[in-house]
This record gives C-alpha cells, structure tokens and sequence, in this order.
C-alpha cells in the first residue's frame, strides 16, 4: 500500500517480537499536510492484517516532540514505587506552561495475574474461552444510550473498568448448572508489575547505579526551551523538599537549554569582544570619540536585525547563533569606512557638508560591496531537502545582519558624526602610536617600490605565492591536514551506543551495560549517568531503536574538569576495545 505513496523519498522499516515500524520520508517541498493526509489514507486501506494485529497508527516525528530535558529517578530497588512517584512528578511537571507532554519511561505499571487452574475448570465443567469472555465483558467502558425526560436528555455510560485487584476476583463465571461463582475460586488473582521491557539505571556521584524511571519532558512549539528547563529544575528541587524520600534520587540528563544558553553566551561574548577590539583599533588610529561611534553601530545592528527575525519566524537556536557570530566581523566594515571618511576631513570644510560628501561617495561601494557578500550566501536558500530547510537559516540571519548595517552606517553614522565631532577640535597626527605607524607605512611603501620596480624580483614573488597555493590545496588530500565533516568540541555529556548480537536477551545485554557502568566509575570527571537497556540513543538526543540487544548510557562530566571530553572518550574507548 505505501510503496504507491507519492512525494516518498525514502522508506525504511524494522521488525522485533510482537512490533513492526515503519518510517517514511517524504521530500521537504512535500506539503506536510497532504503527505500527512495520504498517509493515513493508505494506512486505513491495509484490511488483511492479522486478526491478533492491532490498529496500525500514525505518528508524526517532529523536532519539536523530542525532549528538552530528561529528569531520572532512583535510589530505590522497588521500581513500582519509583513508577507512583515517577507519576506523581510527571503531575506537576505538565502542569508548566509550554509543555506539551511528559512520558514516563521506564516504569512498571501495576497489573493483575489471573493464572486459571485446569483441574478447577474440569471439576466446574468449564472451558477457558468461557473465562476469558466474562473477562472482557466486565472490563468495559462504552456509551449505554441517552435517557430522556421532559426538560432534558442525559447521556447514559457503563463504568465498568477494574478500580482493584479485588473486583477481578469477584468476577461472577457462570456455570453450567445456572449457578454462578466468583473467579478466584477457579485462578489465583494477584496484584503484580508488568513484565519488563526495557530497564534502565542511575548513577550520581560515582556510587553504585541503581534503578531508575525517566521523565522525558516535552516542550510546545511555542515554547521556550531555556524557560521550562528552569521550572522544571525547580519543580524536581521543591519534589525533592516535599514528598519525594531522602533515599530518591533525582538528577538531570540531556538538558538541551544548556546548549541554548551557551550559544547565547558565546554569542555575547562575541559581540562584547568585536566592539572592544574595534574600539580600541579605532581609537589608535582615528580617535576614541569615532572609535565610540564605530563601536555603537554592533549593537544597533543587532536590534534591527532581531526585528527581522521575528517578522520573518527565525528564532534563536544552534544555527542562527552560529550566523551571528559568523556575521560579526563583517557587520563593522561599513561603520569603519564611514567613520574613517568623516574622520579624514580637509581642513577649512564644514563637517556637515564633508559628511554628505563621504557618503555620496561610498554609498555605492558599499551597497554594491554589501549585496555581493548577501549574494555569496543566497546559493544556501536553493537547497532541497531536510538539509535546506536548516541551513535557511543561515543566509537569512547574515543578510539581516549586513543589510542591517549597512543601514546603520549610511543612516545613523553620518548624522551622530557630525553632531559629536563638530564639538570636538581635529586630532593632530603627533602621537607615539602615529609615529610609528607612520614610519612602518614608510617601510612598506618603500618594500613595495622595489618590488613593482624589479622585474625578477617579481617573477620571483609570483613563483613564491603559486607555490605556496599548490601546496596549501594539496594539503587536504596529502593526509598532512585532517579532514573531517565537523571539528571535535569540548562538551559536558558524553553518549554510548552498545549493541548484541541479533537475538541477545534483555538480561545478556542488562549484564554487559553493568561492566560499562563499573568502568565509567572509574573516571573521575563523570558526575552522573544513566543507563537504558533495550534501546539506543541518536546523536540528536532524540529517540533511537528499540530492542532487546541495545543499551545506551547518557553521561554527564564535570564543567570543571582538567580533561577534555575528547580525551576521556579516547581513553573509554581504548578500554572497550581492551575487552
């Protein structure tokens, strides 16, 4: 049914005991909607299924459904009681807003064992399936009808789902004889957990790991990341003060607001550090008073290009964090070349008219100067795919910022110029810092005349800078310069991925993630982590597989680490493949 889906391009599937899904990729200029539509439509159409298969469902996977925060609990051996508080959390943590939902992974939910005794059947003259039909029968919870009066209509409804162990007991089995008995006098009814799927552990400060249920928290479309991160912090600390035991431990994983806030972080640092050094370069060369009107025109650019990114959806995230930074060491050239041009006034000229002069004169170099640059990233917006709908964002946040100042330096400088300068009398060129300079461009100037004067002494110059060219190209594919798609970083977590062979039980591979645990306690820069057995973890902290031969860990480090998460990762790995 799904291969004559349109707009498909790509379609993947896996299989284990009692589960089958599939995963369908459609093109990114697919309207979402319709594929949606058509997905369904031929997933309704499937009718010769199995008649123990239940309903196929559709799930849409979307960015915005993957967790921003993980809050593990343990501490405890008894998982049902971790599964009630685990419960009672997630309570509270959904009542935050911006959260769309919070799943409880791990837990073992409490259910009844009704084991029938054969030889109570034969004495009774009954047949399982008879047992088994007064058991769906009285677990039912369906519309009964409406009844009607004078004035109004009541809707009518059968409640009858098991509140406790005790109303299955007292199911009532008819008997042949037309008599009836209660159905713990034909099984043994008893309260118990569920069978375990998955498992999963928590480790916190290098003690043995125990136990442990997860909350996976997931945020709205519109809501933000750094902000609910925050509320649930404080939602697990006032838990932890309240009705959660001393011996529960609560401790955070994958907490995406971390990458969020140091994106914001490196980004003003950035910004702080671009108008420091052209403060300062521009003050030794101009003056501190244009060095000033310089340094003003970053944040004024920023302001104007965050107005553009809310009109055009863009929010703060990895990419467009990466994009300002990107842009700004090219935001400030228009403000030098204005402030520069206003600064080199003739003497005797008024400074109104000389900046209406440097800006006649500059306007087209710079606008035509700006555009190509704008133009350089345009290529970005033409990608297709998933990978195009992320790196959009990366020529609308520099065209934004560039056109942005170009605004600022032909709009706002020249007027701010000649306002504050016009106070203030002309520098004289007599300084220590001006000698200097002056007396290295002479140098300069003099190095460069006999170069364009000697004809060998060019040729010799051109050889020299060709040869250097070859083998700066060759270098990549000589093996002297590593290559790779992204640089290795410093990070504060860590992921591993084990996986079995096909077929390895929840318990091989529940044995084989306690031999990585006693290893990473080991490590004196690991804080915490937290162990999943039966399934895998993506790169993107998103949902991996499912299956009883794979385990994952998610490992916090310590910021104040002398290692860096490169190299414990070697060192882990050595000692791996060591095993």
């Amino acid at each position: 049914e799904l291969e004559n889906l349109t707009g498909v391009s790509q379609m993947t599937s896996s299989s284990r005991c009692g589960v089958s899904s599939i995963g369908v990729e459609f093109s990114a200029d697919e309207d979402l909607y319709e594929a949606r539509r058509r997905l369904r439509e031929a997933v309704d159409g499937v009718i010769d299924l199995p008649t123990e298969a239940e309903q196929p469902e559709v799930i849409e996977l979307d960015f915005n459904t993957e967790p921003i925060i993980t809050v593990g609990l343990g501490g405890l051996d008894d998982v049902r009681l971790l599964t009630l508080y685990a419960d009672e959390l997630a309570e509270d943590l959904r009542d935050i807003s911006g959260v769309s939902e919070v799943n409880v992974i791990g837990g073992r939910a409490e259910e009844v064992r009704v084991q029938i005794d054969p030889r109570r059947l034969a004495q009774h003259d009954l047949s399982l399936s008879s047992v088994l039909g007064a058991l769906a029968a009285s677990n039912v919870n369906v519309p009964f009808g409406q009844l009607a009066t004078e004035a109004f209509n009541y809707d009518l409804r059968l409640e009858g789902r098991f509140a406790h162990v005790g109303d299955v007991a007292d199911i009532p089995i008819a008997v042949p004889n037309g008599s009836s008995i209660p159905l713990d006098q034909l099984a043994d009814v008893s309260l118990t957990v569920e069978e375990a799927g998955q498992a999963a552990r928590i480790s916190v400060g290098g003690e043995a790991s125990t136990p442990s249920v997860s909350l996976n928290v997931v945020k709205k479309a519109t809501g933000n990341v750094d902000t609910i991160a925050d509320q649930v912090r404080q939602i697990v600390a006032s838990a932890q003060d309240t009705y959660l035991p001393d011996d529960v431990v609560a401790h955070t994983f994958a907490d995406r607001s971390e990458d969020v806030r140091r994106s914001i972080n490196d980004v003003s640092r950035s910004g702080l550090q671009t108008l420091v050094i052209v403060f300062v370069i521009l003050m030794l060369f101009l003056g501190w008073q244009e060095a000033l009107i310089a340094a003003v025109s970053i944040p004024l650019t920023f302001f104007i290009s965050f107005i553009v990114f809310d009109l055009t959806g863009t929010t703060l995230n990895g990419v467009s964090m990466f994009s300002l930074i990107l842009s700004l060491g090219l935001i400030v050239d228009n403000a030098i070349v204005i402030t520069e041009g206003i600064h080199e006034r003739p003497e005797g000229t008024s400074l109104r008219q000389h900046a209406h002069h440097v800006v006649n004169i500059f306007k087209k170099p710079l606008v035509g100067g700006t555009l190509t640059t704008v133009a350089a990233f345009f290529p970005m917006l033409l990608v297709s795919g998933i990978i195009g709908q992320f790196l959009k964002t990366i020529p609308i946040v520099v065209s934004a910022t560039l056109i942005a100042s170009l605004f600022v330096a032909l709009a706002f400088i020249p007027p701010v110029a000649v306002s504050t300068l016009a106070r203030l009398k002309k520098r004289p060129r007599n300084r220590r810092f001006d000698q200097r300079f002056d007396a290295f461009a002479g140098w300069y100037d003099r190095l460069i005349t006999r170069l364009l004067q000697n004809r060998r002494r060019q040729n010799r110059f051109i050889t020299v800078m060709v040869l250097l060219l070859v083998v700066g190209l060759a270098l990549p594919f000589s093996g002297l310069l590593p290559t790779g798609l992204f640089p290795a970083v410093d990070i504060d977590f860590m992921l591993i991925n084990v996986e079995l062979p096909p077929g390895s039980t929840l318990e091989a591979t529940s044995d084989v993630m306690k031999r990585v645990e006693r290893q990473l306690q080991q490590v004196p820069e690991i804080t915490s982590f937290n162990t999943n057995v039966g399934s895998s973890t993506s790169v993107d902290l998103g949902g991996g597989a499912s299956s009883e031969n794979l385990g994952s860990l998610f490992i916090n480090l310590n910021q104040e680490r002398n290692r860096s998460s490169i190299a414990i990762t070697a060192q882990l790995r050595d000692v791996f493949e060591g095993e």
